[in-house]
Order: structure tokens, then sequence, then C-alpha cells
């Protein structure tokens, strides 16, 4: 073997083992970043559902008769208290998120600092200004959905309050402008939430993507 090949060999040793050693720690970490951020996807994902829901209990009152009110009350304020609980939880979700993402970042920058290979460290670098741009506009996403959980669960409680006080045809119809501003209001939570999930998406895709360098 030439003193040439010999370098090239050992140069490629060298960065192999900087990338297995960086690669380990790192993949983990996005890894269990990624199963966060998968996982606030899968809550979001079930908060639509219970909203869809939500509402057509509360349209159903507009359509019951004197024999069926008591039942699709009752149903209503079921999926009300159901809808209550994933705003909390979309609520909780948005305090921690930017505090998990600060988190995560500066662990990140702390490993960076263990890189050799120049080309590597630009390209954590550049990767990891992305998904810090990426994981605050989803931070930002999350936090506008948390204002626009307040409308609509102040609706639906007025709407199970009052109701509850006179349950018949004729005050359901008395409230039928409350009634079309809380649809409209869970349509601005449920677009919210798209957006969300639309930041989030392109956050996992991020996390997922292999960190490599030049042959």
């Amino acid at each position: 073997m030439t003193i040439k090949s010999s370098l090239t060999l050992a140069s490629t040793l060298t960065l192999v083992a900087l990338l297995s050693g960086c690669a380990t720690s790192g993949y983990k970490q996005a890894q269990k970043a990624q199963d966060r951020v998968e996982k606030t996807r899968r809550e979001l994902l079930y908060a639509k559902h219970q909203i869809a829901v939500m509402v057509q209990t509360l349209n159903a009152l507009t359509t019951a008769d004197g024999n069926g009110i008591s039942k699709a009350y009752r149903e209503f304020v079921k999926e009300s208290g159901r809808t209550e609980t994933q705003a909390a939880r979309v609520r909780r979700r948005a305090d921690t998120m930017e505090r998990d993402g600060d988190a995560y970042f500066a662990s990140w920058e702390l490993d960076q600092e263990t890189l050799r290979n120049p080309e590597l460290q630009n390209r954590s670098e550049m990767r990891r200004a992305e998904l810090v741009r990426q994981t605050r506009q989803a931070a930002v996403s999350m936090q506008a959905a948390k204002v626009a959980f307040n409308p609509l669960m102040t609706d639906l409680d007025d709407i199970e309050a009052y109701l509850g006080n006179e349950l018949t045809p004729a005050s359901v119809a008395s409230i039928s402008d409350m009634i079309r501003r809380a649809n409209l209001d869970a349509k601005a939570v449920l677009a919210k939430i798209d957006r969300i999930d639309a930041d989030l998406q392109r956050v996992s895709d991020r996390l997922a993507a292999p960190l490599t360098v030049s042959p």
C-alpha cells in the first residue's frame, strides 16, 4: 500500500468515525424529537375529529323535536366536554412546544462542537438553523390555535348553560345566531390545526432527513 493510499484510507476512517460517533447521539436525539412531533400530530388529528363530532351534536339540536331534544342536548353536553379536554391538551402542548424545542437545539449545539469536518459542521449548522425556524413557526401556529379555542369554548359553554335552563325547540331556535357563530368558530379552529399539522410535517421531514457529506 502506498503512502498516498494509506493517508486516504486513514482520512476516510477518521471521517467514518466522526460520522458514527455524532450520528449515534444525534440520531437518537432526532428520533426522539421526531417521535414527539408525530405524537403531537396524532393529538391534533384526534382534536379535529372531536370538534367535528361536537359540531354534529350541536347542529342536531336544531332539528330535534320535543321528544328527542333531551337526548340531543345530553349528547351535545358530552361532546362539548370532550372538546374542552382536547382544547386543554392543545393549550398545554402550545405552552411546552417552544421550551422543548429550545432544549433540543441547545443539546444539538453542544454536539456540534465535537464535529471536526468543516463541511459536516456547516451542514449541521444549516440544518439546525432551518429546524429552529420551522419549529418556531409551528410553535407560533400552536399559539394561534390555543387562542382560537377560546371563543369556541365560550360559545359552547353559553349554549350549554342557556339550554340547560330552558330546553325546548323554541329556545334552540332563539339562539340560532349563537349556534351559527359556534360553527364558524369551530371552522376557524380546524383551519388553525391544519396549519399546525402542515408546519409539523415539515419539521418531521427535516428531522428524518439524513446528514451527509460530499464524497
